[in-house]
């Protein structure tokens, strides 16, 4: 081992090259931009990096040249040795198994060449990138022998230690850019520039850090004016000035907690800088103008005169700011969106220029805005109600999302020779009895309009009561009784289309077969809305029989018939396609769907069900011209009547025949060539159907005089001259 470690040499380092004046060279543009303001150490110090990666770059390259020229070397070397080796065999006497050993032989030596040259090679580059990193030279010539290296081909080559960390790269200036050194060097400019302001001894109050603060504020403030002017008090209708105290403050801002946010000069607490410029700046400032509004605001009385007075002398600004706010708002309760989009209507609001001021940002705020833009809107409807002569009164009941009845109050009069409907109000219901539906109509009328019901010249003017109820078992509305008692002359009127659904549902869900027909036409809608693959399905199978594909809708919503009548239209319409599609699903794979179609086909080629459904395509056409007309705005009582008597005699007729859609399958065995099966004959279901259809119509006008109904004929300009010489 001694000897071994005798025969160990060391290679000794280079020396790093000392600079000369004659390799310095700085670029032009680091000269350009630091002009001989920077310091000459870092100077040179960037002349030493410079020359420092020029000999990495050329050891480097050496390395990588070398390294090549010894790796090729050695492996023609190799091939050299490996061919004196090998005697020559003449090719006579060569034979086919020898040949085919010797290149299994070479097969298997070859991977263990490739591992122990790439081994070797992994070492060598170990070694010159050590080189490389310390800024050395290789002074002598490296051998490859097998694994190991040699230098001289006797001086074995161990693996050093690992080098040291690489010191952190010198900052350079780029772009403009100032290093970390340039800015301290310009901070200390700065500082020694800077004004040294201090305050005198005489001049110092032992006190806390705050009041040291405050004074040192305070003294930067134009001079004290100790002298108040009473003429204030009339411009600023907010100002008060208390004598004992000698202090002027902002009644506004102390009364609604609206501080100024930082200025020295504060209106809440109270100063005695008696200045205008500060009452000016206070006056036209956010902080006021936010206690202006609260006090506008508020649900405690004011006095109108001096509200009036704070809102002509706000600035025009700050009026501006408030009228974009209300202008949100406003849209916000018309559209029925949720108070906290008004958030983000500020903000896009910002974005689009249009200038709000920092304040009334909130949900609350969004709140007290829409509550007293409802105020003026019932300000309003209570003064177009006492300039008219009568009105009439309208509820409407509802489901919230909250599965909470609700009441709907309405008023209906004529004002400047139009007809208006205005809502009044909601109240929630916890029964929906005659009593507590005309208790609600009075409390609503009451709270929101100031308008006692029960009063004789509020009794005078009710002519009219509108409503949704459903028939009572004597066939008179109870709060149309109840009203009456106020009012003799009332006359109730219904909303039509409601009493048309509940006609119609009432008359229809006591038919089995109904019930089935309502049955299949949701199942058919959810079977294909559920899976997009039997979607898919189905418009393959309307692209195969060349229809435009009609897919299944549901009935939902309080547009009950017109829900219907499309499930209807487009249950018939892609019948074709329907069919064959549940004849695939039938055979499919997956057992559920294969079951739900076998039970769905059941139901579509049953023949009564078919039948029943053209049957009702055609009532339910005469119905929805009786819904329309009750619907529109512009239909009135007379229009209403006549579209009711026209309806009731198209039923009267399919009493003794069929409609045009039912009589195409009256005695259709097969439908778009599908056989049907079941039952064929209808007639029964038909004759329910029609007569309790026809009996719950005749009621609609239950509570109105006939040939009063009648008489209102001659206000329908549609209906002269020839209906009424009829």
């Amino acid at each position: 081992l001694d000897e071994e470690k005798a025969t160990i040499h060391k290679i000794p380092l280079v020396p790093r090259i000392s600079t000369s004046p004659e390799n310095v060279t700085i670029k032009p543009k680091l000269k350009a931009l630091l002009k001989g303001k920077i310091d000459p150490s870092l100077e040179g110090l960037e002349a030493n990096f410079e020359v420092d990666e020029k000999i990495v770059l050329d050891t480097w390259q050496q390395a990588s040249l070398a390294i090549s020229h010894m790796v090729a070397a050695e492996i023609h070397q190799r091939h050299l040795e490996e061919e004196k080796e090998t005697p020559p065999v003449d090719s006579k006497e060569k034979s086919p198994q020898s040949g085919t050993n010797k290149k299994a032989k070479k097969e298997k030596e070859a991977p263990k060449k490739k591992k122990a040259e790439k081994k070797g090679k992994e070492k060598l580059t170990e070694v010159a990138r050590y080189y490389i990193e310390t800024a050395t030279k290789i002074q002598n010539e490296i051998y490859l022998g097998q694994e190991d290296f040699y230098i001289n081909a006797d001086i074995k080559v161990f693996p050093d230690a690992i080098p040291p960390t690489r010191p952190p790269p010198v900052e350079k200036e780029e772009n403009g850019t100032l290093t970390i050194e340039q800015l301290d060097n310009l901070r200390e400019q700065f500082l020694d520039m800077a004004p040294k302001g201090k305050d005198s001894p005489d001049a110092v109050i032992p006190g806390t850090k705050k009041q040291k603060k405050s004074r040192k504020l305070d003294y930067y403030l134009p001079e004290r004016n100790h002298q108040f002017l009473k003429i204030w008090l009339k411009k600023y209708p907010w100002l008060v000035y208390d004598e004992l105290l000698n202090l002027m403050f902002c009644v506004l801002c102390r009364k609604h907690g609206v501080k100024s946010g930082g200025s020295q000069v504060s209106f809440f607490y109270g100063t005695d800088n008696f200045k205008a410029e500060f009452l000016s700046a206070h006056h036209l400032s956010e902080a006021h103008a936010k206690a202006s509004l609260m006090e506008a605001t508020s649900d405690s009385p004011v006095n109108r005169a001096a509200t009036e007075l704070i809102v002509r002398t706000m600035s025009k600004v700050t009026l501006g700011r408030v009228e974009n706010l209300f202008r949100s708002c406003h849209a916000l309760a018309k559209t029925g969106r949720p108070l906290k989009d008004f958030i983000w209507m500020c903000k896009l609001d910002d974005m689009k220029g249009v200038d709000i001021g920092p304040v009334f940002r909130t949900n609350k705020s969004a709140r007290t805005f829409t509550y007293f833009i409802a105020e003026v809107e019932r300000k309003t409807l209570r003064e177009k109600l006492d300039k008219s002569k009568f009105f009439s009164v309208i509820t409407d009941g509802i489901v919230d999302s909250l599965t909470e009845d609700v009441t709907m109050v309405y008023v209906q009069f004529a004002h400047s020779g139009k007809v208006q409907c205005q809502i009044v109000g909601v109240q929630s219901v916890e029964q929906k009895d005659p009593l507590t539906i005309k208790a609600v109509i009075e409390k609503t009328l009451e709270t929101n309009l100031q308008l006692r019901l029960s009063s004789q010249d509020w009794a005078k003017k009710l002519v009219g009561f509108g409503s949704d109820d459903s028939p009572g078992t004597e066939g008179e509305n109870g709060v149309a009784m109840l009203l009456r008692k106020i009012q003799p002359c009332v006359q109730s009127v219904y909303c039509f289309a409601h009493h048309l659904e509940l006609s119609y549902k009432a008359v229809l869900q006591s038919v089995p077969l109904y019930n089935d027909l309502e049955e299949l036409l949701t199942n058919i809608y959810r079977f294909y809305h559920h899976s997009p693959l039997l979607k898919s399905s189905l418009i393959t199978a309307f692209r195969g029989l060349h229809l435009r594909p009609v897919m299944p809708s549901q009935i939902r919503g309080r547009q009950w018939l017109y829900g219907l009548q499309a499930a209807l239209q487009n249950f018939l319409k892609g019948y074709p396609a329907i069919v064959q599609q549940l004849h695939s699903a039938e055979k499919g794979k997956n057992d559920t769907n294969q079951q739900k179609a076998n039970e769905l086909l059941d139901l579509v080629l049953r023949a009564d069900i078919i039948k029943f459904a053209h049957f009702l395509m055609d009532i339910i056409s005469v119905l929805s011209v009786l819904s329309r007309a009750s619907q529109n705005r512009n239909s009135s009582i007379a229009d209403v009547f006549t579209t009711l008597e026209s309806t009731l005699e198209m039923l009267q007729i399919y009493q003794s025949r069929p409609g045009p859609k039912e009589r195409r399958v009256d005695s259709a065995t097969h439908f778009h060539g599908n056989c049907l099966k079941g039952k064929e004959d209808i007639s029964t279901m038909r004759k329910v159907v029609l007569t309790h259809l026809i009996k719950r119509l005749q009621v609609c006008f239950r509570d109105a005089s006939l040939d009063v109904v009648r008489a209102t004929m001659i206000g329908s300009f549609k209906l002269w001259p020839a209906k009424i010489n009829q």
